[in-house]
Parts: structure tokens; C-alpha cells; sequence
């Protein structure tokens, strides 16, 4: 919620400077800042909680002595012994059908289906950054065009589901104020114009990722 409404808020600065004097737009940047320090409170809290704390020992205690690293499971020492290439191979084939099934009909999704897409894409892209130096018998231009393309596909995404997290944000900093309501009707058809170019955006995102040559 924080981000989200950092993003927002950072998108919106010109939008405001524009109309500076109007009470209405004074009374939603009021609600917003409420909402956003009370966000960051809550992600502070969560930071700071014995939770997060155990999370990463968790993480870190697994990395030094998993009991991967003792298994005599064939499957286990096969992925523990063998070529980094091979598991990256496999791990990146997943990802990426993953990535096309979940993209079809794109431009058809609807806002929620387009989330989950974008996700499989961020995942796609970090682990191809992550694997990338185990593919060194392919030239760097053809990795980094596929890692390139990818992360633009990313963007567009980031940018669409901005744009429609942005739209329930200004719902729930209207709440029953009618004023402020009646404001919020400006921004969804600014929103609607907008997410149609945005849309073409991703779709050609999209067609240039999937004409890359995978590695």
C-alpha cells in the first residue's frame, strides 16, 4: 500500500500544480497523505516485527545448512552437484511457457489477469538476470536483447496496473464525500484514455519479447 501510494501521489504532482488553489484537490492530497504516513507505519511495523526478524535467519539458515546439503536423494544431489545450466534451463523453460500461457488474449485480460501477468514476467526476468552468466557460450547481445525486452514488458505492465491501482486509490480516498466523489469521475475518464494507450503499449511489449530468441 505505501508503494502504491507513492506511486500515485508522485504521478498526480503535476495534476495538482495545475489546479493548485482548488479545495477539492487540497482535500484529497489531505487524505492521501493520511493514508500514506499510515501506510508507511504499518510497513515500518512490519519491518520491525520478530516475524521479519525470524524470516531471514530462516532464509539464511537454510542457505548454510539446509538439509539439501546433507541429502543423499538422487534428485537432490542432482541438482546440488550437477551443471548450473541444466537447473537454469529447466527453471527458465518453466517460467517462461508459464509467462506466454498466462499472456494470451492479452490485450482481452482483464485488470487482475494483467497483475498476474505481470508478476510471471517479473519472475521470468529476475531469474534470467540471475542465470544469465551460465549461458556464456551464447553471445551477450542475444541475452541481454531477450532480458532487455523482457524488463520493457515488465514496465508496461508496471505501468498499466499502476494506472488501475491508482483508480481504487482515489475510490477510497473519496469514501462518502461527495465532492470528492464527484472528482473521482474526472480521473476515471482521464484513467480510461489513458489505459488504452497503455494497453497498445503492452501488446506491442509483449509481441517484441515473444520474437526474441530465447537462451
Amino acid at each position: 500500500t505505501a508503494r502504491d501510494l507513492d506511486v500515485f501521489i508522485e504521478n498526480n504532482a503535476n495534476s495538482r500544480k495545475e489546479d493548485p488553489d482548488s479545495s477539492g484537490s487540497r482535500a484529497l492530497d489531505d487524505r492521501f497523505g493520511a493514508a500514506q504516513r499510515a501506510s508507511y507505519d504499518r510497513a515500518m511495523k512490519a519491518v520491525d516485527s520478530n516475524r521479519f526478524a525470524m524470516l531471514l535467519l530462516d532464509c539464511s539458515e537454510w542457505v548454510e545448512s539446509g538439509s539439501w546439503r546433507r541429502s543423499r536423494n538422487k534428485e537432490v544431489v542432482g541438482l546440488r552437484d550437477g551443471a548450473a545450466s541444466a537447473l537454469a534451463s529447466t527453471a527458465l523453460g518453466k517460467l517462461n511457457r508459464k509467462l506466454r500461457k498466462a499472456a494470451k488474449h492479452l490485450a482481452a485480460l482483464e485488470p487482475s489477469e494483467r497483475h498476474r501477468v505481470r508478476i510471471k514476467a517479473k519472475k521470468l526476468r529476475y531469474a534470467a538476470e540471475f542465470f544469465v552468466e551460465a549461458f556464456a557460450r551464447l553471445s551477450r547481445a542475444r541475452r541481454s536483447k531477450f532480458i532487455t525486452l523482457l524488463a520493457g514488458l515488465q514496465d508496461a505492465l508496471g505501468d498499466l496496473n499502476d494506472l488501475s491501482v491508482a483508480h481504487q486509490t482515489v475510490l477510497q480516498a473519496a469514501g462518502d464525500d461527495a465532492e470528492l466523489a464527484n472528482r473521482t469521475k474526472l480521473v476515471g475518464s482521464n484513467r480510461d484514455r489513458d489505459e488504452s494507450r497503455l494497453l497498445q503499449k503492452v501488446v506491442r511489449a509483449y509481441r517484441d519479447w515473444r520474437r526474441a530468441k530465447t537462451f
